[in-house]
């Protein structure tokens, strides 16, 4: 019986770093991170076949992402272990230096794993209020490129039209385990015992400041940063905040 495998879409600042870190924790599972079918994520190690190396210690010949994903889904097939991919969502949607500024607007991943490896995926979301969303981005070392938050409202509403199954990140923070069942649920595996964190799958190595999930040791609801008068003048005014949080049914007071 082939395993049930799932692919976790996310846009920037979400939430998906100690979600990755404490789905790889459980040895059950293969977890890759930030991988995305046609675009290659700045953080390291972005590729498969380096984060199969460092992380699992399982060695695949380098090449194409999708040939490295095809190489990846084999070895997880043939280990009855399920292989969790998280997105690098934002790759396909805002325009980069690493898309050459032409992202496909919409979630690519899923459409080229889908066609390639048809019934393997399941996928889910992570979504986050977008005012946390903005102020993350806001106040992170990266550079801060969507200050409008258009390209965040075009993610929802690709995801909205597919009628992805979204958890909340806050919802996370609250009751980890009852987020975790469902997720465990799609790859048809119990829930472990114990939530950990791995410190090994991580990401975002060469940008340590820039996601607190990243030196996290427990699962925890952090503070919202401080508003400033006029940081939240320009959300009301500038941005699809208000937009985006009534489509996921969020409060942006």
């Amino acid at each position: 019986m082939v395993p049930k495998n799932l692919i976790i879409v996310g846009y920037a600042r979400s939430g998906l770093t100690i979600l990755n870190r404490c789905l790889a924790s459980d040895s059950r599972l293969i977890c890759l991170s930030e991988i995305n079918t046609r675009y290659i994520c700045p953080t390291q190690p972005n590729l498969p076949h380096q984060q199969l190396k460092e992380w699992y210690g399982i060695g695949i010949e380098s090449g194409s992402i999708m040939s490295e994903l095809e190489q990846t889904i084999k070895y997880s097939n043939n280990g009855r272990k399920p292989l969790i991919v998280r997105d690098w969502s934002f790759g396909s949607f805002v325009p980069l230096k690493y898309n050459n500024l032409q992202p496909s607007m919409t979630l690519n991943t899923i459409d080229d794993l889908n066609k390639t490896f048809p019934g393997q995926f399941k996928v889910v979301c992570m979504v986050r209020n977008p005012i946390d969303v903005w102020l993350s981005m806001r106040y992170s070392e990266k550079n801060f490129y969507d200050k409008e938050l258009v390209f965040l409202m075009n993610f929802v509403s690709d995801v909205l039209k597919r009628q992805i199954p979204i958890i909340k990140y806050e919802d996370f923070c609250l009751d980890p385990k009852m987020v975790l069942r469902e997720i465990y649920r799609t790859v048809d595996l119990e829930i472990p015992n114990s939530i950990r964190l791995s410190n090994n799958v991580i990401g975002d190595i060469n940008y340590p400041k820039s996601s607190r999930g990243a030196t996290l040791n427990q699962i925890i609801s952090l503070p919202r940063r401080t508003v400033s008068a006029d940081d939240s003048s320009f959300l009301n005014e500038h941005t699809c905040a208000k937009k985006i949080a009534d489509l996921l049914g969020y409060s942006i007071q």
